[in-house]
């Protein structure tokens, strides 16, 4: 769930198995509660389903019911084009659907059969401030006096007032960084 103070966005993938209905009806509730809570939905389905709505070079039943279901509600497909988010020994427009606007297939690898999509959402937001803070009880004590010891062994020694700078300097680092770092 994204959310602005203005609007909300739910973001949803799923799979709908080639054995079962499509949509399935957990996606049925999911849509109906968006829309019971104003909310805007994102939804990226690998749903088994073929319908040149959504680039399939076929229809299929699981098609016509995904589509009845998509036009019954306040979906709208996002998909344009033929670009093949499949991989594999049948790729093709295979019915993997995205329910968004201005989106894109992406070439880079993705370590899956299928690859990346890119899209872009218009989502209001507004400037929070965030208070950032540490919890030193959290603090890996161990790692601290490790790093503490390894960054000022080199410290030297003091002979001028400019030496006595240099060591502040990087006294003040170290402890910092070992902090930080722990």
């Amino acid at each position: 769930m994204l959310e602005s103070e203005e609007k909300r966005l739910m973001a949803a993938s799923c799979y709908m198995a080639h054995d079962r209905p499509a949509p399935p009806q957990e996606l049925r509730s999911l849509v109906t509660e968006a829309g019971s809570k104003n909310l805007q939905l994102l939804i990226g389905a690998d749903a088994n389903a073929h319908h040149n709505v959504w680039g399939s070079p076929d229809i299929n039943d699981r098609g016509e019911s995904l589509l009845d279901f998509i036009l019954s509600t306040n979906l709208d497909v996002a998909n344009v084009g033929e670009e093949h988010t499949f991989v594999g020994p049948t790729s093709g427009p295979t019915g993997k659907i995205t329910l968004v606007s201005d989106w894109r297939v992406l070439e880079r690898p993705s370590f899956s059969d299928h690859k990346y999509i890119q899209f872009k959402r218009e989502f209001e937001h507004s400037v929070r401030t965030i208070t950032v803070y540490r919890n030193l009880r959290n603090t890996n004590w161990i790692k601290f006096q490790k790093t503490v010891t390894s960054k000022l062994a080199n410290l030297g020694s003091v002979k001028s007032e400019e030496d006595i700078d240099k060591s502040i300097e990087t006294l003040s680092k170290g402890l910092l960084d070992a902090y930080q770092s722990a």
